[in-house]
């Protein structure tokens, strides 16, 4: 049986609509929603946080209320936060909770009123924590209509050291430099859909997809990051066309695929010889090979080529 929380002030409870419509979320939603109307929590609904428009005014409008909240969304902490912060809102990782971690809407709900009553005793002083604060959410006219679906990189600002990998690979213009020189996400919605290329050449997994499913780690999971392989290295110095930093070469734009027995550069996994295949050489299969996303990119090189 479900531990009913006290009847005291808390911290705003904040959830998310998930990303792409599924009546399970929907549903599990709904009953956390109840909840907090039953024990007179203070929430909000939000449309999916990572499809709200880089200009809507509900930026603006979350700055204060998601400073001490408790946020519930469908997406790894992470990359939520970083996403956050990109619009200039402050909100801790340890505050944020990605609904796909539970197994059961009980599991979860003992975990939300368990942060908002820990967070509303630490922060007894805060103007956020004191009893009118609590007593009812923002004035904020919420709407998800209008809202479409988005597909863009999220850059974890404490790994990314400014070497400017995915500004110089990237095919689509969605980097560029701020003022200060530093490397943005200017550009997200010109981001090829399903695209996670630029996430697998940087060289300290600060690039993140968050809805990309097939690699927890470009996804953003908790404790994984994404570790450029000999594919990812070829294909960046393939695509930017730059010296390899040990070899000093450059790629040719049809360059194949290492043969078992090469040699190669330890940077760009590049073949530096042709010889012959050693008997205790590692088979094709053990090499790494390029995949549909790097043929995606290939081709699209070429048409860029072929445009100049």
């Amino acid at each position: 049986m479900a531990i009913s929380p006290p009847h005291e002030p808390t911290r705003l409870i904040v959830f998310c609509q998930p990303e792409e419509p599924d009546p399970q979320r929907e549903a599990c939603l709904g009953v956390l929603i109840e909840r907090c109307d039953q024990h007179r929590y203070s929430h909000l609904l939000l449309p999916p946080l990572y499809h709200i428009a880089e200009s809507s005014k509900l930026w603006k409008q979350l700055a204060e209320p998601l400073a001490n909240a408790v946020v519930l969304c469908w997406l790894h902490p992470r990359p939520a936060s970083w996403l956050l912060q990109r619009h200039g809102i402050v909100a801790e990782e340890q505050s944020i909770l990605n609904l796909n971690g539970f197994s059961d809407v009980e599991s979860a709900w003992q975990t939300i009123t368990h942060m908002a009553q820990d967070g509303h005793r630490g922060r007894a002083g805060d103007r956020h924590g004191d009893k009118d604060a609590a007593s009812a959410p923002p004035a904020i006219k919420l709407s998800a209509r209008g809202v479409k679906p988005r597909w863009y990189p999220v850059i974890d600002g404490s790994r990314c050291v400014q070497c400017q990998h995915c500004l110089q690979f990237c095919l689509f213009g969605v980097y560029e430099l701020d003022a200060e020189g530093k490397v943005q996400v200017r550009n997200p919605d010109q981001c090829k859909p399903g695209c996670p290329a630029c996430s697998r050449v940087c060289p300290h997994s600060a690039i993140m997809f968050p809805l990309y499913e097939k690699d927890d780690a470009i996804a953003g999971a908790p404790g994984q990051f994404v570790v450029r392989d000999a594919a990812a290295r070829r294909m960046f110095y393939t695509r930017t066309q730059q010296p390899c930093t040990a070899c000093g070469r450059k790629a040719e734009r049809k360059s194949a695929t290492p043969r078992p027995g090469d040699r190669l550069c330890p940077e760009c996994g590049r073949a530096l010889s042709s010889s012959p295949p050693a008997k205790d050489s590692a088979s094709a299969a053990d090499r790494p090979a390029f995949d549909d996303l790097d043929i995606l990119v290939d081709q699209l090189d070429r048409a860029m080529q072929r445009r100049r």
